[in-house]
């Protein structure tokens, strides 16, 4: 007879959120909270490890920058845990909102519908933009339908941001293509 003792060891991650705009902040906490661990640590990207229970990071570039907490249980069993922080730089927003419009799909896989709870007489020019800030399409809502279908389907998985380029009608969105 073997006996085989599996622990309900967990790691776990928290953090207040999962992107940041260099525009407005450039540091993130994350918190180490492992459950039924005797023995827990941060795997970090340079391959070095680090015991700390809070991790306070600072960027400087954008990019995804992945953590992974191991967590090891009194019998040896081991859980991990995995966080992705997505930095971003994205200028020329301001924070008021003058425009109320809802973005379904979200997360988004192939087709994702904008729409306007007020139709304006004006056309807005959007630009859909990856998490490093490059632009990847330009487009121009007509404003008077209310409604714009914008497709995503050739886009690979990720975190996206469709920016308005007006100051008449700005507004920012956080997409996830899944």
């Amino acid at each position: 007879t073997v006996r085989i003792t599996i622990d309900p060891v967990q790691a776990i991650i928290e953090s207040s959120t999962d992107t940041i705009d260099l525009a407005t902040e450039n540091e993130i906490t994350l918190h180490k909270k492992s459950m039924y661990a005797i023995n827990s640590y941060w795997q970090m990207p340079t391959g070095t490890f680090d015991t700390t229970a809070v991790l306070n990071e600072v960027y400087e570039f954008p990019g995804t920058y992945d953590y992974t907490v191991v967590a090891q249980s009194e019998n040896g069993c081991f859980d991990t845990n995995s966080y992705v922080v997505q930095v971003v730089n994205i200028t020329g927003f301001k924070e008021e909102q003058k425009l109320s419009l809802v973005i379904y799909p979200n997360p988004v896989s192939n087709l994702l519908v904008i729409e306007f709870g007020e139709k304006m007489d004006q056309d807005i020019n959007c630009e859909l933009i990856d998490s490093s800030g490059k632009r990847l399409n330009y487009f121009t809502i007509d404003m008077r339908l209310g409604t714009y279908r914008l497709d995503m389907s050739l886009l690979k998985n990720g975190i996206y941001f469709i920016r308005s380029l007006q100051d008449e009608a700005p507004f920012i969105a956080k997409i996830l293509k899944q």
